[in-house]
């Protein structure tokens, strides 16, 4: 019965000893994975502000570049009322 006891003791031991290493294991597994997860994720953030830096810059030379269109727009429908209006001015004081 002794004998009995220890045998069975040894096999919940051995079995006790194989699932902590296999849990050691997953447990170690999971730390790769998520050492994997967090290098590709700053990876992937760094590509994002890049990107965003990109798409700024990008919106910044388009606003300039609109900018210039209308101020060249202002420019010349300023020159053309300008010259209607002396235009008028001459008319009228031809007329007077």
């Amino acid at each position: 019965m002794k004998r009995n006891n220890q045998t069975q003791m040894r096999e919940k031991m051995r079995i006790l000893s194989k699932q902590l290493l296999e849990m050691k294991d997953k447990v170690e597994q999971e730390q790769r994975a998520f050492s994997n997860l967090e290098l590709h994720s700053k990876k992937l953030t760094q590509v994002i502000d890049e990107e965003l830096r990109g798409v700024k810059n990008a919106f910044s030379t388009l606003a300039d570049a609109t900018m210039e269109e209308v101020d060249i727009i202002k420019s010349t429908v300023q020159s053309e009322c300008v010259d209607k209006l002396h235009w008028l001015e001459r008319g009228l004081q031809d007329n007077y």
